[in-house]
């Protein structure tokens, strides 16, 4: 019984330290966000096709 109570408390320590305690020091983790992609605007074509495509509509690549 106390084995499961030790690593239950072992593992809310874990994310306490994590999500509130580390990004409060200023040290980023995944858990508070800092692993996050940003998102972005794609200006390349989705596949070849397409690129080919646009390409000679245009006359250059």
């Amino acid at each position: 019984m106390y084995d499961i109570l030790f690593f239950a408390s072992l593992f809310a320590g874990w994310i306490v330290l994590n999500m509130w305690v580390l990004p409060w020091f200023g040290i980023p983790t995944c858990m508070s966000g800092a692993c996050r992609v940003p998102h972005g605007t794609q200006d390349a074509p989705l596949n070849t096709a397409d690129h080919a495509v646009h390409a000679g509509k245009s006359g250059h690549e």
